[in-house]
């Protein structure tokens, strides 16, 4: 259940030069630089506004024309894949909102990849961190929210992407602050402490997983990778 969330930022096209609005009656304004081609810019600035009044069947139509028109337009296909994610209702379609996003690119280092600069993925990672810190704020009777990835977790696999393993171990430290024990950020910053060169931490975030999952099913990817780095630490 991962998946919308950090592909929101592994699509990455994110802040181009000047800001552009649309406007309609019913929907409201909104500005939102990006860079996209101009041809995509009302169908998919109209697919926000539908996406935030919760019209999704119109707001995937508006994405839909936005990435035909702009075929590298890495947003439109985040967008496709936000309709099919219905929060009010708590009713998500993974599997087509994945369908969506890989129209981009296979795989999350594809479409990272995708990203048109360097600065695109420093944008995309100061808008995490602004995330993270807002979702710190909250009060802990209203958060955190109820999402389908915590936003430090998400952030440090972006850092984790760019090679930045000894920020990412921080953030996964946080985001178990938030959630003890949660078994993606143990994960998580094992791989990141490993990268980082801090076995011990990597070694014991394993233990931890280990424990986690001990009545898990055999076969599962991540245990099978959790056993074998036990006390094994030294690749990746």
């Amino acid at each position: 259940m991962m998946a919308l969330r950090i592909e929101l930022v592994l699509c990455l096209a994110l802040l181009a030069s000047a800001p552009l609005a649309a406007q309609t009656a019913e929907l409201g304004r909104l500005d939102f630089p990006n860079s996209g081609a101009a041809a995509a810019q009302e169908p998919f600035l109209r697919g926000v506004l539908l996406l935030h009044s919760f019209e999704f069947e119109d707001a995937h139509e508006a994405f839909q024309e936005a990435r035909k028109a702009d075929p590298d337009f890495a947003l439109a296909y985040w967008g496709e894949a936000m309709t099919y994610n219905h929060p009010l209702w708590r009713e998500q379609d993974r599997d087509a909102a994945l369908q969506a996003l890989e129209r981009l690119a296979p795989t999350p280092a594809a479409r990272l990849a995708r990203a048109p600069t360097e600065r695109d993925k420093e944008d995309a990672l100061r808008q995490l961190e602004e995330a993270a810190a807002a979702e710190d704020a909250l009060p802990i009777e209203y958060g955190p929210p109820d999402v389908v990835k915590p936003t430090h977790e998400l952030l440090c696999e972006l850092l984790l992407q760019l090679g930045r393993a000894r920020e990412a171990q921080g953030q996964f430290e946080l985001a178990l602050k938030r959630a003890p024990r949660r078994s993606p950020s143990l994960l998580g910053l094992a791989r990141a402490a490993n990268q980082a060169g801090d076995l011990e931490t990597a070694e014991k975030a394993y233990a931890e997983l280990r424990r986690n999952w001990q009545k898990a099913d055999a076969g599962l990817a991540e245990l099978e990778k959790a056993n074998v780095k036990a006390g094994r630490t030294g690749s990746n």
